[in-house]
């Protein structure tokens, strides 16, 4: 969540939602009602709920609590200490916070009555700076109802954005490990639905798969559909919006690959959008160049819920380069890589689902799309 080691110092938890509540009794002492208070930062989740327990031996009163979509991470319920700042990407880095992970789902859904979860804590740093993870096997028995999105998210708008609202009914113990005693989490309530990050640009619009190319181990170029490339990747519509060969050189060699990508600029696009890269072990050229099924040979940086993964499951391919011309280097302007030439083609490329991700594929023609090279040097 802030890219630090998870740290606890939680021992007596007292966890009131809303980021309109004031966490009261910290260090010592006895508990005190919360008492409420203007904020600032992130939107008001409105306090309709409390959760109370104990960490360290304090008092933990949560200001804010919401189910929020991150990346990563996907859809947590977050019980917090402190809200997220406007414009922020997470929670501040003073924050003590617990989170229950609910998967990377499209949107979040309810869970089964009692259903079991490992809660994970992060606890703010020591005022020198240091931190001590908590290392103790928490569990919790959550329940997650009346899960209502009521707006989409708004790319335009900031974040944290508020999008719905569900009912949290928790009740987590935190078993004492060598530096912290052991500490308890209970309540039910409504909490918002928050985006605390913004979904990733290539997997917000979600379109159904084609289903003109059926998937086969050994890609055969007889079978390739008409029309530009597109395809199927884990249940859903892959339609790149760039496609191009591209050159890189090392001290020792050159290095080729193919990329397909749903961002439309030329060059890196980077992990918010989905990308196919083919690396081949020589130089392109008109003729068929096939790979049987195996690891390795690229990757496929695809889609799950609104956030993209790394995904290098078996792959194999039948590509036929019609036309290979290249040129003269034409150096990029602002930044843009350099133009070598042009290239078409028809391809099928097929990658092996396992476990949750289906058998994927994309197939179809090119024309006269670039070969590049990061400069003419």
């Amino acid at each position: 969540m802030r890219g630090k080691p998870m740290r606890t110092n939680l021992v007596g938890l007292t966890l009131s939602i809303g980021a309109s509540f004031v966490a009261l009794g910290g260090c010592g002492g006895g508990a005190a009602e919360p008492v409420a208070e203007e904020t600032t930062g992130a939107e008001d989740p409105t306090p309709r709920a409390t959760f109370s327990g104990t960490w360290n031996g304090e008092r933990f009163d949560a200001r804010w609590a919401a189910l929020g979509w991150q990346w990563p991470g996907g859809w947590t319920v977050f019980l917090s200490d402190r809200p997220p700042n406007e414009g922020d990407v997470g929670l501040p880095v003073d924050a003590t916070y617990v989170e229950l992970r609910f998967g990377d789902a499209l949107e979040p859904t309810a869970t089964e009555p009692g259903h079991t979860m490992t809660p994970f804590v992060t606890v703010a740093p020591n005022p020198d700076g240091s931190t001590t993870p908590y290392e103790g096997e928490g569990s919790a028995t959550v329940g997650l109802s009346a899960v209502t999105m009521s707006t989409a998210y708004d790319p335009s708008g900031s974040t944290p954005q508020t999008v719905g609202t569900a009912t949290l009914d928790l009740d987590a113990t935190f078993p004492a490990d060598a530096s912290h005693a052991a500490g308890n989490l209970r309540g039910q309530g409504e909490i918002p639905i928050v985006f605390l990050g913004a979904p990733h640009a290539g997997c917000r619009d979600v379109q159904p798969a084609p289903t003109d190319y059926t998937w086969a181990e050994e890609p055969n170029l007889r079978h390739v559909p008409s029309g530009p490339v597109h395809g199927n990747v884990r249940g859903r519509a892959f339609s790149p919006a760039s496609l191009f060969f591209e050159r890189r050189t090392t001290s020792s060699e050159e290095e080729w690959s193919m990329i397909l990508s749903t961002e439309p600029t030329i060059g890196s696009p980077g992990v918010e959008h989905e990308t196919l890269t083919l690396r081949f072990d020589r130089a392109p050229r008109r003729g068929r160049v096939t790979r049987a099924m195996a690891s390795g040979g690229g990757y496929w940086q695809a889609c799950v819920g609104l956030g993209t993964t790394s995904w290098n499951a078996d792959n194999a391919y039948a590509l036929e380069i019609t036309r290979w011309q290249v040129g003269r280097c034409t150096p990029g302007e602002a930044g843009q890589p350099a133009h070598l030439g042009t290239a078409s083609g028809r391809m099928i490329v097929v990658y092996r689902g396992y476990e949750e991700s289906e058998n994927s594929w994309v197939a179809g023609t090119f024309t006269n799309v670039p070969i590049v090279a990061p400069s003419c040097e």
